[in-house]
């Protein structure tokens, strides 16, 4: 959760707060950063606080991937709740369509290497928090977000990334009641405090050591840990050379080579991968019987071995007689 002036916001799933790694605060423009792990599928809540202290009442806007156009926002604060839960876009008065995180589509075809993606800052979301006068009630109103092109061409350094999309229409409980509200003051024309949380696969935060990599569980094997440890890294290793295009430009004379590298390192580390299964499965220690035996009357812990080597090669007895003839 990021907390930062008489402001909570953090981004929730199956109610429980996302962790969030490298926060930063900056006062001279009043912006809170965090990076968050992200996982396809997977619906997210905004959620939203204001102290009690601060005896205003507030909106919370949200932009997602880059848009200017918030797509959607609540009222909190003085007279109000001082917290709030966004959800997704209301699509009715009872219905709504919650935000999903969805990896960004790929492609082969060259039509779309020079087609802009659409969205201007794909993996982000952006909470705004500003001041607030309630004027008057309002009627409600169908919000309508248009949903960018989230195809990329397979060459893009954007490939591998995730983006917020709206996921399939659900029941909600019924809508408040809408106002109508304008800034508390001429001079909060901007924000009074800005959040923004950057996602991406976990993979990609590890690789790019954001995040720390997972430890091994106590529960398995040291083979099953070593194994998943390895297998974690090399899909961190893959993906961080797909994107690793992030910071620097894309030359296409040297691109076929990096696929055809990072093709032939996928495979080298699944053949690893199974051959220390094959190896963790097959070992098999068996203690066989030692041929030799110690006689009862050995003085003072000297064993004569010789003795023993003649009688169990030639095929003699305890007591020196050979039962069958030497070979």
């Amino acid at each position: 959760m990021l907390d930062f002036r008489s402001y909570k916001v953090s981004v929730r799933v199956n109610d429980q707060d996302v962790p969030i790694y490298r926060p930063e605060y900056d006062e001279d423009t009043k912006t809170a950063t965090c990076w968050i792990a992200s996982e396809e599928g997977q619906a997210f809540t905004i959620f939203c606080q204001q102290a009690e202290s601060f005896r205003y009442t507030s909106s919370a806007e949200v932009c997602l991937d880059g848009s200017r156009k918030p797509a959607t926002g609540i009222v909190l604060g003085k007279g109000r709740n001082y917290f709030g839960h966004i959800t997704g876009v209301r699509v009715s008065q009872t219905s709504r369509r919650p935000f999903e995180f969805a990896s960004l589509e790929t492609t082969d075809d060259d039509a779309y290497l020079d087609q802009p993606l659409g969205l201007k800052a794909p993996g982000t979301i952006h909470v705004q928090m500003s001041r607030v006068r309630v004027t008057r009630d309002s009627v409600w109103k169908p919000r309508r977000v248009p949903e960018a092109a989230s195809i990329v061409h397979e060459k893009s350094k954007k490939a591998g990334g995730h983006i917020t999309r709206l996921g399939k229409q659900e029941v909600a409980a019924p809508a408040p009641k809408p106002i109508k509200h304008k800034p508390y003051h001429p001079s909060d024309i901007d924000p009074w405090v800005s959040f923004e949380f950057r996602y991406r696969p976990a993979a990609i935060l590890q690789a790019e050591g954001i995040m720390p990599k997972p430890q091994a569980s106590q529960n398995n094997s040291p083979h099953e840990d070593d194994d998943d440890e390895m297998e974690a890294e090399h899909k961190a290793e893959i993906l961080a050379l797909e994107v690793s295009n992030d910071r620097r430009e894309y030359r296409p004379e040297t691109h076929q080579t990096l696929r055809t590298c990072i093709k032939a390192e996928q495979a080298a580390l699944d053949a690893r991968r199974a051959a220390l299964k094959a190896k963790a499965k097959n070992i098999n220690i068996k203690r066989e019987a030692s041929p030799i035996r110690v006689p009862r009357n050995t003085v003072a812990g000297v064993i004569d071995l010789t003795l023993e080597y003649v009688r169990i090669y030639f095929g003699g007895d305890s007591t020196g007689r050979f039962t069958e003839s030497p070979p």
